[in-house]
């Protein structure tokens, strides 16, 4: 018990100082920020998609029938390839921006973690200093 005292009191002894409470609220408010963004970029480029996809499959029913047999770049069919074009192009950049969206929530999270041990950290740090004290 004496030798684990020892470790946590050298270990708290040579820990340096954290960063202040308000940079550290900064910090996540910024990362609180940047998710936010990110969420809807994300939830803008799928609904961007999932319209061309949709609207691309209207443009092919509703069309007459004899549209479909013509050549391609006839009115409506052209309308329709260029808008499942588009959500072929976008549909990466939909899935990046996901992929970037979760690093950024987890990295969030890490930080809402990290600020957490810091403060429990600050709390041992003072449990010390009182039982140093008395």
């Amino acid at each position: 018990m004496t030798h684990e005292r020892d470790i946590r009191n050298t270990l708290l002894s040579r820990m340096e100082l954290s960063a202040s409470p308000d940079i550290v609220e900064k910090i996540l408010l910024r990362d609180a920020v940047r998710v936010r963004r990110m969420k809807w970029i994300t939830i803008t480029a799928w609904a961007v998609v999932v319209i061309c996809f949709v609207g691309g499959s209207l443009l092919w029913i509703v069309s007459p029938s004899a549209d479909r047999s013509e050549h391609p770049t006839s009115g409506w069919v052209a309308s329709m390839m260029s808008m499942q074009s588009l959500a072929r192009v976008l549909a990466p950049f939909a899935l990046i921006f996901t992929i970037s969206f979760y690093i950024r929530s987890r990295t969030l999270t890490i930080h809402q973690i990290q600020a957490r041990l810091t403060g429990i950290e600050n709390l041992l740090r003072e449990m010390l200093h009182d039982e140093a004290t008395t």
